[in-house]
């Protein structure tokens, strides 16, 4: 993720200081932190050599005090932080206990994954697409927006698919490899995200399934007809 301890300090940073320039620009903007366990050790190790006792400013603070609608003439800026508790070593644990109870206290929500097939059936959102909610008929008569359901539909027949071939491979007893089928091992993850949103607007929900379609789609669909947005 990082070449030096620079980067790792500076560039969430840097990213959220372009986020700031957009919505001044009147963008909305998606900023997606990843792998905070691991920035948020790294990060204590350079005050450490420092002999500091921690950074000067908290950076996940920073992010969500710039999240937010800031009316009119400029942009809307919503953040999404994510850390991966599969592979935590001793270090990464106590880091991992102290920087949820901070995320608990600043965060809108906090979404628990679970990778049982079972829990995240139970979770699932109908995917069979009859009614659009959120949009008036005005914005589907544009072609970014028509263009965009018609790849949320494909994205659906698509998922379907493959939960159907992961199904009938358990009900045979036959251990599938995540390589072999991409967009049902990676949706564990997309679905509840957007199962547990509250109602976006039309610029949030583009950015939303952009993110998914960037998230899934190189490794998922590469033997499928699907064409980027």
């Amino acid at each position: 993720m990082y070449n030096n301890a620079a980067e790792v300090y500076l560039m969430p940073r840097a990213g959220l200081v372009l986020a700031q320039k957009l919505v001044e620009k009147k963008c909305n903007v998606l900023l997606i932190f990843d792998k905070i366990i691991d920035y948020d050790v790294k990060e204590k190790q350079i005050f450490d050599n420092a002999k500091q006792p921690f950074a000067p400013t908290n950076i996940f603070s920073e992010i969500m005090e710039n999240c937010g609608d800031f009316g009119p003439g400029k942009g809307k800026m919503t953040s999404v932080v994510v850390a991966d508790t599969d592979t935590l070593n001793i270090e990464h644990e106590r880091s991992m206990t102290n920087l949820r109870t901070h995320l608990e206290s600043i965060a809108d929500q906090i979404i628990e994954f679970e990778p049982s097939f079972k829990s995240m059936k139970s979770s699932l959102p109908k995917l069979d697409l009859l009614t659009f909610t959120g949009f008036n008929q005005d914005y589907w008569q544009k072609p970014l927006i028509a263009s965009i359901r018609k790849d949320l539909e494909h994205f659906s027949h698509l998922l379907k698919d493959a939960y159907r071939n992961n199904k009938n491979k358990r009900d045979y007893g036959i251990q599938e490899d995540p390589w072999e089928n991409y967009l049902f091992h990676d949706s564990q993850f997309i679905i509840p995200l957007i199962n547990h949103q509250e109602p976006l607007d039309i610029i949030t929900q583009i950015l939303l399934f952009k993110f998914i379609h960037r998230t899934v789609g190189d490794d998922a669909y590469a033997d499928s007809d699907w064409n980027e947005c």
